[in-house]
């Protein structure tokens, strides 16, 4: 389930702009559980999109990371994260990866941008900051 909610977050990839209930969702900003996200090439797209690109479950809260470089047709990089609140463990990838990757968090709490990191490609999940690569 986990490893499908990740990878359900990469389909933001094919939007230009995010929005989470109807306002711009900033990089390393959190989409809070049960948010509707929709997309498009830019923001006025998005904001007129009728079917959201991901419907996020109860509890599962959601990180993206992407770069300001390029447009959606040079595809900038972009690392995402999701964590369900009663669950222990982050999960992640990026354009740059072929894994999904995850680390421990106390059960209980949503992911944050400090938890999840900044970078918005694959070194967001190094050995360092404890992420294991499935």
């Amino acid at each position: 389930m986990k490893k499908i909610i990740a990878s359900a977050m990469l389909v933001l990839s094919f939007a230009g702009s995010a929005f989470a209930t109807g306002t711009v969702m900033s990089s390393n900003g959190v989409a809070a559980s049960g948010t509707s996200i929709f997309g498009g090439i830019d923001d006025t797209t998005a904001a007129s999109a009728v079917n959201p690109l991901i419907k996020l479950s109860n509890k599962v809260t959601a990180v993206v990371n992407w770069t300001t470089a390029g447009t959606p047709a040079t595809s900038p990089g972009y690392a995402i994260g999701t964590k369900h609140n009663g669950g222990t463990k982050l999960f992640g990838t990026s354009n740059t990866s072929t894994s999904i990757f995850w680390k421990l968090d106390a059960a209980g709490q949503d992911i944050t941008g400090a938890k999840f990191g900044s970078d918005a490609t694959n070194n967001n999940f190094s050995a360092a900051a404890s992420w294991t690569a499935y």
